[in-house]
């Protein structure tokens, strides 16, 4: 799979599960039902681009829906529950020009009124008890801008790292030249991490998760990650994390605490390096870290990690968080305020460019080659509903 499937998938995750925008007729049971509805004109362009994609799901689903509804003027799909399609949900689309009976003049009259003057919308369940809507903007070009709101769930899970508070994120301390993804929040419940670790389980027993690096004292609530080209000669994307902390103290002492338990546990020995970075002032400094060069558990893996004056980081490999935390020759300035509370941009073309590198004329046609930035920032309106703006940039 090419780093522009990879994407692909995550894009249409991020479509199904995270995007938000309704109104106030919010006690509405339709609103948590599975649905889209969209002017076929409008869908065209987005269509005819994604149909480029051969092979691939969204090709087949974009010449099902042009093929199912040539000459209809508004479609609509509900989607039923499928445990192997994605999002566990199977759409089943149909022409709303003429409804087929009361049920469908309904929905078609509801979504309509929902829609109000955007192209489309889609209405989404999350969790027990959340859901979202999203209203969304179609360029002839094939570009898409959606406006939404996200009821959060009682239990939100790992999508509660993205629901901002009122507090803003701290500046980033990752600032590398050629990300491929970043994102940067500062939840409103805080982080949380070692909530998401189940107690006794593989990822407890076999990293020390639950140890005091994750308690809620050590760490500030800002986190970051950034996914990197690959490192020279390597083939896959690079992730790098921060977890901005109270204090450098505390944290490299628990840091230190769960590297020892690794130790005792398993067969590995971590060894010792240094690694630049600017500091607030521009001027080049070097923090302590690590790295644990053996430990095949999967491909090109070698973590390393930095105790920064504002953040534990983690990265996949040293050239993540040497790339992120050095020193370039061209870059902008470090310590980036962010521009939205909770915020994630994918740069798309940049993935078709590693693509290319790595598969040269063989590379087929990816969703990075189509469109070349999706971003999504959020925003807190109130207690238990956030405010969303996504964006996905067509290269036509």
């Amino acid at each position: 799979m090419t780093c522009s499937a990879r994407v692909g998938a995550l894009i249409a995750t991020l479509l199904i599960s995270a995007l938000a925008c309704t109104t106030e007729s919010a006690e509405d049971p339709r609103l948590r039902e599975p649905a889209f509805f969209s002017s076929t004109e409008r869908l065209a362009p987005l269509l005819e681009q994604t149909a480029r994609l051969a092979g691939t799901p969204m090709a087949r689903l974009s010449r099902e829906i042009r093929q199912t509804l040539a000459g209809c003027d508004l479609v609509g799909a509900r989607f039923r529950p499928d445990d192997a399609a994605p999002g566990g949900f199977l759409p089943e689309w149909s022409c709303l020009d003429q409804p087929a009976g009361d049920a469908d003049t309904k929905f078609k009259e509801f979504a309509l009124a929902e829609r109000g003057e955007h192209d489309a919308i889609l209405f989404w369940p999350v969790g027990e008890d959340g859901r979202t809507s999203v209203r969304f903007d179609l360029s002839a070009d094939g570009s898409v801008s959606a406006l939404g709101e996200l009821i959060v769930p009682s239990h939100p899970g790992l999508l509660g790292l993205l629901i901002p508070g009122d507090a803003p994120p701290a500046a980033a301390v990752l600032n590398p030249p050629n990300t491929l993804i970043r994102a940067h929040a500062r939840p409103r419940n805080g982080l949380g991490l070692a909530d998401l670790v189940p107690s006794g389980g593989q990822a407890d027993r076999m990293f020390a998760l639950k140890g005091r690096l994750l308690e809620g004292a050590l760490l500030a609530g800002t986190w970051e990650i950034n996914v990197l080209p690959p490192a020279p000669g390597g083939r896959l994307p690079l992730p790098i994390l921060a977890l901005h902390h109270r204090g450098i103290a505390p944290t490299t002492a628990a840091l230190d605490q769960a590297l020892s338990q690794l130790e005792a546990t398993w067969p590995i020995k971590r060894t010792k390096r240094k690694f630049s970075f600017l500091s607030r002032s521009s001027s080049p400094d070097s923090i302590e870290g690590g790295c644990f060069l053996e430990l095949p558990l999967l491909p090109e893996l070698a973590p390393c990690w930095a105790v920064h004056p504002e953040a534990l980081i983690v990265g996949w490999r040293a050239e993540a968080i040497e790339t992120a935390l050095g020193v370039p020759a061209v870059s902008a300035s470090p310590n980036v305020q962010p521009t939205a509370p909770a915020q994630l941009e994918v740069r798309l073309d940049q993935f078709a460019q590693v693509d290319r590198a790595l598969q040269g004329v063989a590379a087929p046609l990816g969703i990075g080659d189509l469109f070349s930035n999706l971003s999504l920032s959020v925003e807190p309106e109130s207690e238990g509903r956030v405010l969303f703006q996504i964006s996905l940039a067509s290269r036509k």
